[in-house]
């Protein structure tokens, strides 16, 4: 049994942050309630079964289901008498914590995130940006993305057009707005068509051809947009646009 564990702090989370995470495995009848707290908390039902009570009625829950408990609300929660349940929660709060306020008391959780909240939760992860992201994901997969996927797609893409001259990768950037790697490939691809990493270098290399035809050196154009090196700007730069840098500053066409 794990009772609640603070998860380490992240000054760099806003949108979802998390606050102690924890499971336990019931005993039959175990009930909790009735209770108001003052920060939202989700329970993932991993096997059994059990009941919530909360304004809006009685709800059965089953293992692989989940439900959401708000702020100020009464909840009383208990496990069955025959097949009582085993849940994990994370508790948070954050600016777009709010997107549950209108939601429903339960929900089906995706089986991928449910493995990955209970290694998680299991293995002693005190990450709050691994939660952090499994939050979002969370809230991607039930609310269809809802308002913050646009937002946060955007303020990706804001940060790689102004920031493009420095060493950007689809891991720092996981890491700079909490996101898991797989939901940030994911999220960005569904809204722009392309991936985080070709995007980095779509925009890098559009910033070369100006800086080219504008005069600056090969090696100086490479560095300016975040390159190491010629070479691999080179290399790039002639798969993105079909010609060498220097081709392109003489005017060369890209072969056809």
């Amino acid at each position: 049994m794990l009772r609640d564990r603070p998860v380490n702090n992240n000054d760099n989370l806003t949108d979802y942050i998390p606050l102690f995470t924890g499971a336990q495995d019931c005993k039959p009848n175990h009930k909790f309630g009735p209770h108001i707290r003052d920060y939202y908390i989700i329970h993932f039902v991993v096997k059994g079964k059990g009941v919530l009570c909360d304004k809006n009625g009685s709800h059965n829950v089953v293992g692989g289901e989940l439900f959401i408990i708000r702020p100020g609300e009464v909840t009383t929660y208990f496990a069955d008498n025959d097949n009582p349940w085993y849940y994990m929660w994370i508790a948070f709060k954050g600016k777009n914590a709010s997107i549950y306020d209108n939601a429903k008391s339960v929900y089906t959780c995706p089986d991928d995130l449910l493995k990955r909240i209970f290694d998680c939760i299991n293995g002693d992860c005190l990450d709050a940006g691994m939660y952090s992201a499994i939050l979002h994901e969370l809230s991607y997969h039930l609310f269809a993305g809802a308002k913050t996927k646009d937002a946060n797609v955007l303020k990706i893409k804001e940060y790689i057009d102004y920031n493009y001259m420095h060493d950007l990768k689809v891991e720092s950037l996981s890491k700079i707005f909490g996101f898991e790697r797989s939901y940030l490939f994911r999220i960005f691809k569904a809204e722009y068509g392309i991936s985080l990493k070709e995007y980095i270098v779509k925009v890098r290399i559009e910033r070369a051809k100006k800086f080219l035809l504008s005069g600056y050196s090969v090696v100086d154009t490479a560095f300016m947009v975040g390159y190491k090196d010629e070479f691999n700007f080179s290399r790039g730069f002639k798969k993105y646009v079909g010609v060498s840098p220097m081709g392109y500053k003489k005017g060369k066409k890209p072969l056809e």
